[in-house]
């Protein structure tokens, strides 16, 4: 299998007393009985000390692989006393792709959404106004990505909201309009889960700079969807927990009287029901544990 179509660099260190020169060699295997330098090129050619940092680039575009390569060090004094040390890489074939992009990646959450028995990757590009879903070979899924030039996804979470069998996507999203943020559900088709997305409160900014947490929270076999926020311009939070269909469960929201920071779901008195845990900052820095109706 080819190990690749690019050049990857060898970060690391390569000094010594007396240095002189150091040379990278590569060779297939975990012990290698052949070493090769071809691809490689060496850092200003190997002679000035590393002692942190790049110390080579190595091509192995025209070489192919089984399972593993060594990758091998060997540091000079000028008295030609030296010191070896090797790595030894394992070379993956099923994964053969490297994407780009143009702006910031945020929020990564990873799941079998098309139930393909692989995981897709799902990852928030903030400043493009977008969010992926990537398969094992680096393609977006079908009606992937969402985009909107008005928001700037944050934090992404997957969980099987409508227990359909196939997860969803939640996600923060922040509105460069209103500068406040949003909370999105996606199908694993890029489609809009009906009821959603929520509105948070425009008029006090308020943000969601957390991930969306997903439990079961009222006991109705539906996963509800637990989001924490806090206010731009002024002191205070405010806990939300919504059902499938975009609704507050019973007693919710609740306010805060400092700006939430942190979040947690867990049954905490081993009652058989979920607590929920949120942590406050500004003045307040409480922790909060609270039953799912809010007490």
């Amino acid at each position: 299998a080819s190990f690749g179509k690019e050049s990857i660099d060898i970060i690391g260190r390569a000094e010594s007393a007396d240095f002189d020169h150091y040379v990278i060699e590569w060779g297939i295997g975990q012990n290698p009985v052949v070493w090769n330098t071809s691809g490689v090129v060496l850092e200003n050619g190997g002679l000035n000390q590393v002692a942190s940092g790049k110390l080579a680039s190595i091509d192995f575009s025209s070489a192919d692989f089984v399972d593993y390569i060594t990758i091998r060090l060997t540091v000079f004094d000028t008295s030609s006393n030296l010191s070896v040390s090797t790595s030894v890489v394992h070379v993956d074939s099923t994964i053969q792709w490297k994407n780009s992009f143009a702006n910031g990646l945020k929020g990564l959450a990873l799941g079998d959404a098309n139930n393909d028995g692989f995981d897709e990757i799902f990852m928030a590009e903030r400043e493009g106004n977008k969010v992926h879903a990537l398969d094992r070979n680096g393609v977006n899924l079908a009606g992937w990505p969402v985009q909107n030039v008005n928001f700037r996804p944050d934090f992404i979470s997957l969980g099987n909201l409508t227990n359909d069998g196939n997860l969803e996507v939640v996600g923060s999203v922040y509105n460069i309009n209103s500068n406040s943020s949003e909370i999105y559900a996606w199908r694993n088709n890029g489609d809009t889960v009906l009821g959603w997305p929520k509105i948070l409160n425009h008029a006090n900014y308020e943000l969601a700079w957390l991930p969306p947490s997903l439990a079961d929270i009222d006991k109705d076999n539906l996963q509800d969807t637990i989001q924490s926020t806090f206010y731009w311009f002024m002191i205070g939070g405010k806990g939300h927990v919504w059902n499938t269909n975009g609704e507050y469960i019973t007693n919710w929201p609740i306010d805060f009287p400092g700006s939430i920071q942190t979040q947690g779901i867990a049954d905490v008195n081993n009652n058989g029901n979920l607590e929920l845990l949120f942590g406050t900052g500004d003045a307040d820095k409480k922790l909060y544990i609270l039953n799912a109706d809010g007490s």
